[in-house]
């Protein structure tokens, strides 16, 4: 029985739950704390625990006390100062410096090599990098890349085109990936590759099961499933969950947290559902400020849980870190 099948009905009626409390403690970083810029694109933590936080000028990592910043040099450091994204491995990680390709940072103390810009990658905008299968997805304006390198190799190799069209984000469940475009949703599995929603420009995705799909467009949220006879499916959930304009212009992200918890970004704040989708629980930008003494509203940016748990929330007036309460 393909995953989520007996469930499938239930996820598309269930109704959207109350919010519950606002339960953690919320820390505010921005330039006075030491950030390079408040405008936080990106962020992710590498292998040794530090917090790399990408913005409009500049790169920071955070080792839970200060901030150090890492900005534009033409031949030894940063190849843009805005920062679109960042993919953390165990050895170091992959920038995505606004229409400069890739830059890989070596040993994470702050080497940094060039940026790649060869053999049909050109100067594109890189919007998200992953791996699967040993191989680099990346995601871009100028279309979906499979890159395989090596310790050895480094980024010499030039990266294969999967795909034409405009690429945001992208998602892995064991052996498949997913990619959201201006094509539609893609989706591979043991080499063969298909559309399975073309309804318009989607911009992020995120796997609910092996055979169902949540995804966010500008204006809308949706669910792909596949049925057992191999069709596909797409249902809007945006009223269900009582979403009004998704994200109001701004880049929608969907975020898989430790607890298989999904994490979307909305015009008036976060909402947070469980793996049925249903609504646990709902955070608007007011409340996230007022906690940490700001007053006034802002833009959701970017997310990210790191291994102890903690939630970090990227806006516009810096980063906030979501400590939950005992």
């Amino acid at each position: 029985m393909r995953y989520l099948s007996s469930s499938f009905c239930a996820i598309l009626f269930s109704l959207a739950g109350h919010a519950q409390e606002f339960p953690f403690t919320v820390r505010h970083f921005g330039i006075d704390q030491g950030l390079s810029n408040e405008w936080i694109s990106a962020i992710s933590q590498d292998g040794k625990g530090y917090l790399w936080i990408g913005t409009q000028y500049g790169l920071n990592r955070f080792d839970g006390h200060e901030f150090e910043v890492f900005t534009y040099r033409p031949k030894d450091g940063l190849s843009s100062n805005w920062i679109r994204d960042i993919y953390a491995s165990e050895n170091g990680l992959f920038l995505a410096p606004l229409g400069q390709g890739l830059q890989e940072v070596r040993n994470l103390g702050g080497l940094f090599l060039p940026s790649w810009q060869q053999g049909g990658w050109g100067a594109v905008s890189v919007r998200d990098v992953n791996i699967c299968n040993g191989a680099y997805l990346v995601s871009s304006s100028g279309g979906l890349f499979e890159w395989i390198i090596s310790a050895k190799d480094s980024i010499q190799k030039p990266p294969k085109l999967i795909s034409n069209g405009s690429y945001h984000g992208i998602d892995l469940w064991n052996n498949r990936w997913a990619a959201a475009g201006s094509p539609g949703l893609a989706l591979e599995n043991l080499d063969s590759f298909e559309l399975v929603h073309q309804h318009g420009s989607v911009r992020a995705v995120s796997f609910v099961g092996q055979d169902s799909l949540l995804s966010q467009s500008m204006e809308q949220v949706y669910l792909t499933h596949q049925s057992d006879d191999g069709t596909w499916t797409t249902t809007i959930l945006t009223d269900r969950l009582d979403i009004t304009s998704p994200t109001h212009g701004i880049e929608p992200f969907i975020y898989r947290d430790l607890q298989d918890q999904f994490w979307l970004p909305t015009s008036s704040g976060l909402v947070c559902l469980n793996a049925r989708l249903d609504v646990l629980r709902r955070i608007s930008t007011n409340s996230l400020f007022a906690k940490a003494g700001l007053s006034g509203n802002g833009q959701l940016l970017s997310f990210h849980q790191d291994r102890e748990g903690t939630y970090w929330v990227g806006t516009d007036r810096g980063i906030f870190q979501l400590l939950p309460q005992v």
